[in-house]
């Protein structure tokens, strides 16, 4: 019996893991003082689907 590829949001797995992309950030004047800095990711132009977590705590 053959297996179906899993679908996961809208794609199998393997097409999600291939099509994505990772980015990352380090601000120029970071302060260690334990606040809760937001993240936000904006995309320019095309139909892009964008995940990202609300922020992190500056330590």
């Amino acid at each position: 019996m053959e297996k179906k590829p899993q679908r996961v949001f809208g794609g199998t797995m393997r097409e999600q893991s291939e099509n994505h992309d990772l980015l990352s950030y380090t601000p120029g004047a970071y302060s260690p003082d334990g606040g809760f800095r937001t993240i936000a990711v904006r995309v320019k132009g095309g139909n892009y689907a964008v995940s990202n977590r609300l922020g992190c705590y500056a330590r």
